[in-house]
């Protein structure tokens, strides 16, 4: 896929420096092109609500709130075990959040807590 962005970025390039020999234009066009392509590879990461938060916990390693919205996610999957360990993680890095607490809280009582650990 990545080929055929690169592929198809370079023709129009190409074709927009034969049309425009106004290189704001150009330049405009290359960062149009550039920010759809972009645009759809992050796309990709809203197929699932589990996968758009692990992606967005692995680039924000130290923000509670995309631990607890991972671990909601996981939850909301039946993903009991790794909804805990994310309110848990998300516990670590802020002891004052009180959402990823309630929310800890709340999978235990429902005890889906212990519940799917293959998931």
């Amino acid at each position: 896929m990545a080929i055929g962005i690169g592929i198809g970025i370079g023709i129009e390039v190409g074709l927009a420096r034969q049309r425009w020999r106004n290189w704001p234009e150009l330049v405009t066009v290359a960062k149009l092109i550039v920010f759809a392509a972009l645009t759809t590879l992050r796309n990709l990461d809203y197929r699932s609500e589990v996968l758009l938060w692990q992606q967005t916990t692995a680039v924000s390693p130290h923000k509670a709130r995309a631990f607890n919205n991972l671990g909601h996610a996981y939850s909301a999957a039946g993903c009991g075990v790794l909804a805990e360990a994310a309110y848990r993680h998300a516990q670590a890095l802020n002891p004052n959040y009180t959402l990823a607490r309630d929310n800890l809280a709340s999978l235990i009582e429902r005890g889906m807590a212990a519940s799917a650990p293959g998931c």
